[in-house]
């Protein structure tokens, strides 16, 4: 066997070569009478699909969620791989594996089969028994000779334009996944790629090397481009070509990730330990901090060829953002102005100490911004962040938020437009008065008195919301945003009056002064500054005032009732509820009495659809009709009952009380009897939230409190022993509490 060459020898191999024979060799020892079990240095079990084919020799390696395992064929011996990922069940894309699978085993590992057994997903791969790059640099260490990083720049370069001709990234290129096949003649294999995703909207590697040492600068804001691998293939070049990697200490220990990305904030890798000038001229380009500057496969083969391809101009110091490198202060702000989402994502790292943005940070004190290094003042508030940040890196450009222009002419178009219907606009008002933006935005160009403007819209706001509650009239969130775009209107100097004409009008309207209530309202003469959130109040009060007014009007409901009943009519439809009140001689109307309920709500429920209709309704109506309900599952051929009403039914036929039970009527208030009629009713909470204007949790307490008065355990219960108590009736109103 041949002996490694001596540190001075130059080797038409690689390096090392002889080193790993003995490894290779061994490897590949076998006999059928030693595949019979499982070597006992061997930790990991195979999947039982692969366990009848394969015996398993030894664990590779463990990490990066997966278990590497050397097996054997049981037939043939032929050694592989299997790779055992930790996950229960990985997602595959069967067509893009499939293509993997076909792909050029001259320049990719070969991927022999997948799948998903007994909990777990593996791949089988093509085994290299020289090892890796990895081992050949620890078995004989650089410097290496330019003719032999020449080779093996002659196999990567072919190889990695074969796989960006796939459309994939790699994304984790180092010397542990370039794979040696044989070290004469030398024949490297990129591995990795297997279980995967594509990128680009076609494949995408999916990675952790964002925190490598091998990893290009914009690896970390998701940048997904062919120029991550190159930049990778020049730090492996300059380990090959120095004998130690640039961010390694002359003491053998690394920086950590936070130090590297410091470094190249401000410097570019330093190649002054490449001796010769050609070598660093291509390490110069593969190496180029910015990516559009970056070298690739065309200026590498020009090189090739004896050429020199142009570098690009030097950097100062430099911060990538969303996959780009910016080298002023200004063309950050406008990078975070169009892509906002990235920025929320970057400065929510201000809670983790994010290494990213501590660079930013690191970067903005080199560009000599103090402003920016105050700490964020709200970091739970990523918006008032990002903005906070644009004014630090661009005190004089235009204000935008969220992509949109908001200075003063473009904040009134907005306000404008979010009073016309819920949308983007409305909701980027929210945002501007939950984080309080327009403070900080105050003196940017179009922005002159904004931090006054904001205290004045939120002083209005404040008064609105204080005077509603006042009057107990109901405020849901989309009203609240609603108003609040009508208030910013207002705020405006100069527009305190925007609101006035519609707020005359609705004052005006003969319904709404029906209500004693609101017709006071209507006559207040308030000081100039509250005018504004009473003619909000007005505008919100008006139509709520002329609805009550509109129920109140006898006849009311029957005039409901009757243009129901001709739609029910019109579709020709039968009701099986309807035929059931039929046969037992009741009227709609006497349905309507003994449920407590309108007659037109009597009329929806037997128009209705009884599959969506609420158990309690159906359980009431039966009572009414002098009939029980009766619910069972049918299993197989035996039936099993789960409801029989016949059994709680405690009232006698005519729907009379007992004087008992008269007198031990529980007191409800106006709200709670509400509640249990729409309950009755079989109103969903949704229903509820809209019709009476409170929230879905002050409607469970209401409920649980009306279930506790009446002494019933659900909601079944509480129906019947309410119906038992005269409570669905509309004049069963207590007082409000």
């Amino acid at each position: 066997m041949d002996e490694p060459p001596d540190d001075d020898t130059v080797s038409s191999a690689p390096p090392g070569a002889a080193a790993l024979k003995s490894t290779v060799s061994k490897d590949l020892r076998w006999s059928p009478g030693q595949l019979q079990a499982t070597d006992p240095d061997c930790r990991t079990n195979l999947p039982p699909t692969l366990r009848h084919r394969y015996v398993a020799e030894r664990n590779l390696v463990s990490g990066d969620g997966a278990d590497l395992l050397l097996v054997r064929d049981r037939e043939t011996g032929e050694p592989a791989v299997v790779r055992l990922f930790h996950r229960d069940v990985l997602p595959v894309d069967e067509s893009m594996l499939e293509s993997l699978s076909r792909a050029d085993r001259h320049h990719l590992l070969g991927l022999l089969e997948w799948g998903s057994d007994d909990g777990s997903t593996w791949e089988v791969l093509e085994y290299a028994p020289g090892g890796s790059l990895k081992e050949l640099l620890r078995a004989r260490p650089g410097p290496w000779p330019p003719q032999t990083v020449q080779e093996v720049l002659n196999q990567l370069l072919p190889t990695l334009e074969y796989l960006h001709s796939l459309r994939i990234v790699h994304c984790d290129i180092e010397p542990a996944s370039i794979l040696v096949r044989s070290t004469e003649p030398l024949d490297l294999v990129l591995a990795g790629i297997g279980l995967t995703t594509f990128f680009a909207g076609a494949q995408v590697r999916q990675t952790t090397s964002h925190a490598s040492a091998y990893a290009a600068p914009e690896a970390a804001t998701g940048n997904m481009s062919t120029g991550l691998d190159w930049w990778s293939v020049g730090i492996v070049l300059v380990e090959l070509l120095t004998g130690r990697h640039p961010f390694q200490r002359p003491d053998g220990s690394w920086m950590d990730d936070m130090l590297i990305a410091r470094k190249l904030i401000f410097n570019d890798v330093d190649l002054s330990m490449i001796a010769d000038e050609r070598w660093r001229l291509l390490c110069r380009g593969l190496l180029c901090r910015a990516p559009e500057g970056r070298w690739g496969a065309a200026e590498i083969r020009q090189w090739c060829a004896g050429g020199a391809p142009a570098l690009a101009e030097p950097q100062g110091p430099a911060f990538t953002f969303a996959g780009a490198v910016y080298t002023t202060p200004q063309a950050l702000a406008d990078a975070f102005r169009q892509r906002w989402s990235d920025g929320r994502r970057l400065l929510a790292g201000q809670r983790l100490d994010a290494t990213q943005l501590l660079a930013l940070q690191e970067w903005t004190g080199e560009c000599g911004l103090t402003a920016f290094q105050r700490p964020l003042d709200q970091p739970f508030r990523p918006d008032r962040a990002v903005a906070q940040v644009v004014r630090a890196l661009d005190p004089t450009g235009p204000a935008v938020v969220q992509g949109r222009r908001v200075d003063q002419e473009h904040l009134l178009q907005l306000a404008n437009e979010a009073m016309g219907e819920a949308g983007p606009a409305r909701a980027l008002l929210d945002v501007l008065y939950q984080d309080g933006i327009l403070a900080v935005l105050d003196d940017l160009p179009g922005c002159s008195g904004y931090a006054l403007l904001d205290s004045q819209w939120r002083r209005l706001v404040d008064d609105f919301v204080a005077r509603a509650n006042a009057l107990s009239l109901p405020l849901s969130a989309e009203s609240r945003s609603l108003y609040r775009a009508m208030l910013l209107l207002a705020a405006v100097p100069g527009e305190e009056e925007a609101l006035a004409p519609q707020a005359a009008e609705a004052a005006a309207d003969p319904d709404a002064q029906a209500q004693p209530w609101f017709a006071h309202l209507a006559r207040e003469n308030l000081s100039e500054e509250s005018r504004p959130a009473h003619h909000a109040i007005l505008l919100h009060a008006a139509p709520l005032a002329a609805g009550l007014t509109t129920r109140q009007r006898p006849g009311h409901e029957l005039q409901v009732a009757e243009t129901e009943n001709s739609r029910v009519r019109s579709t020709r439809l039968g009701s099986p509820l309807a035929a059931a009140r039929q046969r037992t001689g009741r009227t709609q109307r006497e349905v309507a009495e003994r449920m407590g309920l309108s007659q037109a709500r009597v009329s929806a429920i037997e128009s209705g659809n009884i599959e969506t209709t609420e158990i309690a309704t159906l359980i009431n109506y039966a009572q009414a009709i002098d009939a029980s309900l009766r619910i069972s599952f049918a299993i197989g051929n035996v039936e099993q009952p789960i409801l029989d009403t016949a059994s709680r039914l405690t009232t006698d036929r005519g729907g009379n009380r007992n004087s008992d039970e008269e007198a031990s009527k529980p007191f409800l208030t106006s709200r709670e009897h509400e509640i249990l009629l729409l309950w009755a009713e079989g109103a969903t909470p949704e229903t509820m939230t809209k019709r009476l204007q409170i929230s879905a949790r002050t409607i469970a307490k209401h409920k649980e409190r009306i279930s506790r008065k009446l002494g019933a355990p659900d909601q079944i219960d509480t129906i019947l022993r309410a119906r038992q108590l005269g409570l669905l009736s509309t004049q069963a109103y207590g007082s409000e509490g």
